[in-house]
């Protein structure tokens, strides 16, 4: 039976909103009449230089700018090394970070193409998802959509000889 993590940091939600863009699918199926929205939420960056702006004029006494930094950029580096070697990351109290296969392979495949399949992929920890509760949603904004796609065709790729796309004698695509 696993052990229980137990968090170093506590975090208390607060009740908190953001902003929210729908966005019209751009996909239609012929009977379909209502629109369908996908929503976007509006968010601003916060950088790791952010953070280190921050605990240095909250700790001004304590640590400086530069000290946070060099010890950021080493841990970077640590994390980045131990992450290409195969180490899930647990990242503080953010979750885990780990590489995964992507997609379906077959057992014959060589270890090239195994390779080309390898992705990050991301578990947030429970304090993650603790930092969520009480978010709500405050202005929401329906995007303008002109376009709509209503189909896809399969096509010849187009600079393959003898295609009805090869012309003018450089592959010039028409």
């Amino acid at each position: 039976m696993p052990r229980k993590k137990h968090s170093s940091f506590t975090f208390e939600p607060l009740e908190r909103r953001v902003e929210v863009r729908l966005q019209q699918s751009n996909l239609k199926s012929g009977d379909e009449e209502a629109a369908v929205y996908y929503g976007q939420v509006l968010q601003q960056r916060f950088t790791i230089g952010n953070a280190i702006a921050e605990l240095a004029e909250n700790h001004s006494n304590l640590l400086s700018k530069e000290t946070i930094l060099y010890v950021v950029s080493q841990l970077n580096q640590l994390l980045l090394k131990k992450l290409s070697q195969g180490y899930a990351l647990d990242v503080l109290d953010l979750g885990t970070l780990r590489m995964v296969v992507a997609g379906s392979i077959d057992a014959a495949s060589p270890k090239s193409e195994i390779a080309q399949k390898l992705a990050l992929s991301f578990t947030p920890s429970p304090a993650a998802r603790n930092a969520l509760r009480g978010i709500k949603a405050g202005t929401v904004r329906k995007a303008a959509s002109a376009h709509c796609i209503y189909g896809v065709q399969p096509m010849v790729p187009p600079f393959v000889q003898g295609s009805p796309r090869w012309s003018w004698g450089q592959g010039t695509v028409r």
